[in-house]
């Protein structure tokens, strides 16, 4: 069975007269040829020609055909003489001092690249960082090895290869528990790197640092410990839904262990975190914030600063807690502090 549209059968398929109301073909054309005619820098105003009526051109081949038509526009040879001037009028890039006005289109002109100042952050250098990983240079199917799973296991630059064969061949033995030369050495380099880690994190002091296997353990630790302590039934633990399940699995246990409620923070389309629909979660029932600063599915960058921030003003009202998964913005404080 064949249902008829429209358009099936030309013009016959709307009954094969116009619709009423609807200007005819010429009308149409003329309305045209008007309408270019009045623009600033027009045809017939910039090479004294008036443009052609699209009425006048009206095809005289069957409906529903398309037929070609001149409009004015310029040919091949005007087309090739236009680019001989432009390039003619060119200079050349070392020449330039500031972008040329010379031309016949400024946005064909060579702009000048600003010379960095002294306290401009230098380009990104992808490859620099590349060089960084010896497991980069490896190749996989024909093609270099990009690597993304580092929620799983981050690769290693040669700087952290280096101090750990350094170690193992001059330093290795127990830390904090002996009193030969072999402990004192290693003592001495762990609290170093101690050290270090809280002045790149900007903790308030080596005190604050806590060295664990990787985040997860890290989350796990703070669940089955302040968690298990400081949890009731019916408090409300909130986190977003960007959490890699490393920072949602300890929540959902020991929400389901203590009676607890997990809330989720929603996000929009880009994978931002919508703030008020965050701010509308706390209550006197929120005892803890776990909330990721960079996705380590979509590379979302949550702005964790200022949703602290927000449950510090509530401080007054409520008994909360902000745990904030770092693991993926140290490495891109890594990149910023190579």
């Amino acid at each position: 069975m064949t249902i008829p549209t429209p358009t099936s059968n030309g013009v016959e398929g709307l009954g094969g007269a116009p619709l009423q109301g609807l200007p005819d073909e010429a009308t149409l054309g003329r309305l045209a040829s008007e309408f270019f005619r009045r623009l600033p820098g027009s045809l017939d105003s910039s090479l004294g020609a008036s443009v052609p009526e699209l009425a006048s051109a009206t095809p005289s081949a069957p409906e529903n055909r398309v037929v070609a038509q001149a409009f004015g526009l310029p040919g091949e040879g005007e087309l090739k003489s236009l680019l001989a001037e432009i390039a003619s009028d060119r200079q050349p890039v070392e020449s330039l001092g500031q972008p040329s006005t010379t031309g016949n289109f400024y946005f064909l002109d060579a702009a000048r690249i600003p010379t960095a100042g002294l306290t401009a952050r230098p380009p990104f250098d992808v490859a620099a960082i590349r060089r960084d990983f010896p497991i980069l240079q490896e190749r996989v199917n024909g093609r270099p090895l990009v690597w993304f799973d580092n929620a799983a296991t981050t690769q290693k630059p040669q700087a952290v290869i280096d101090r750990l064969a350094y170690f193992y061949a001059h330093e290795n033995s127990n830390i904090h528990r002996a009193a030969h030369e072999l402990a004192a050495r290693a003592t001495d380099a762990y609290e170093s790197a101690r050290n270090k880690v809280a002045h790149f994190i900007g903790a308030g002091s080596a005190d604050e640092v806590i060295f664990v296997r990787g985040a997860t353990e890290a989350i796990n630790l703070v669940a089955k410990t302040w968690g298990f302590q400081n949890i009731v039934a019916g408090d409300e633990i909130v986190v977003s839904l960007l959490e890699h399940h490393a920072n949602i699995v300890p929540w959902q246990q020991l929400a389901a262990e203590k009676g607890a409620r997990i809330r989720v923070i929603p996000v929009d389309d880009s994978g931002q975190i919508l703030l008020g629909e965050y701010q509308k979660l706390l209550n006197d029932r929120t005892k803890l914030v776990a909330i990721t600063q960079v996705s380590n599915a979509l590379g979302t960058v949550t702005d964790a600063a200022v949703a602290g921030r927000r449950q510090h003003d509530c401080r007054r009202h409520l008994r909360a807690h902000v745990i904030p998964a770092g693991t993926e913005q140290v490495r891109g404080r890594y990149r910023q502090h190579r």
